[in-house]
This record gives C-alpha cells, structure tokens and sequence, in this order.
C-alpha cells in the first residue's frame, strides 16, 4: 500500500488488516526543483498502474509554488494558494513499485507557465490539473479523469472549472475529451 504525500512511502503486510506500521519505507521523493518548467518539485502519486505487476506507470498530481522562485513562501499556506500551478506527470517503477523516478517526458498537461505574474493578491490563484483518478483500461485506451481549476487561462482542455477526461494507449502521448466522441492532443 502506498502512503501519498511528495514524498511517497510503501506499508507492508500480508493483508489490509496485517499491515506492518515497522515496514514503512520511502519509494519516491520528490526534488523539489524550483524551475517551473522542469515540472519537477513535488509529486503525489495517485494513480499507480501496471499491466504485468512489475513495471509500473504512475500519474501525478504535481505541485508548484510561485512564491519558491523569490523564496518567499514563509509556511504561509495563504500565499502558497495564492502562488499555486498544478500539472499533472509520470513517474515510473521496473521493480514492482518498491522504487520509483522521474523519466525524462514526464508532463502530461500544464497549465500555462506562471510567468512573474503577481501573487500578492487576496484571492486565491491556484490553477491546473488536480488529482488524478485511478487508471481505467478501455479497449486499447488508457483513461483517468482530472480536476481543472482556473483563475487564470487554463488550455483548451479545461476552459471550465470541473472534470476532464484523459486518454492514452502508450502513456508518452495524452488526449483530453472534447465532447462527443472527439479527443485532442494534449
């Protein structure tokens, strides 16, 4: 079972109702890279998903925080809020989840980049793609669902505020749902 947070921890037992509280051990940290567009600063694992039980695919659900750039967070959760991109990455396991990385075209979808744009406003101004559901197998597709946030311009994908629907057949290339039976590129 995995503990979800940007740091991610594997429990162990032989059941739910045995799980081991001394077996807890770290199988991703995150990297808490600055750079907005290195998409890399903190990870929560949500969706973790595998089609032979050892190499696994995992989406994201990644954080990032304007306010880290000039270092002027402070642990005031109401300027992180105020300062907040979400995307949603990959992250991969080849042991059977007991490790897991970064790979190297681990974006999935962003919102646009925040570009210095100001955060010491009163309202909040988190915006991007939030908590990605559990992985679906359909026929040849792979699909989950989103939640898109705006008080900025979000991409075509979400020009709401509410679910979205996001397919793959191979988890390199990603659609989003457009209405109907059509999909575009991600």
């Amino acid at each position: 079972m995995l503990i979800v947070h940007s740091d991610t921890f594997r429990i162990t037992g032989s059941s739910l109702n045995n799980l081991n509280p001394n077996s807890t051990e770290v199988v991703f940290r995150s990297a808490q890279k600055i750079t907005e567009t290195d998409y890399n600063h903190r990870h929560w694992l949500m969706a973790p998903y595998s089609t032979d039980g050892n190499n696994f695919v995992g989406v994201n659900h990644h954080e990032w925080y304007a306010c880290k750039v000039k270092n002027d967070c402070n642990d005031d959760y109401q300027v992180i809020l105020r300062s907040w991109a979400n995307s949603l990455t990959k992250t991969v396991s080849s042991d059977g989840g007991r490790t897991w990385s970064v790979p190297a075209n681990h974006l999935i979808i962003a919102p646009p980049l925040w570009n210095n744009k100001p955060y010491n406003t009163p309202e909040v101004n988190n915006h991007g793609f939030f908590h990605p559901t559990k992985i679906v197998r359909e026929g040849n597709y792979y699909y989950l669902f989103s939640f898109a946030a705006s008080s900025r311009d979000l991409p075509a994908a979400s020009s709401y505020q509410g679910m979205i629907i996001l397919r793959t057949t191979d988890f390199n290339r990603w659609q989003y749902w457009t209405g109907g039976s059509r999909y575009a590129d991600v």
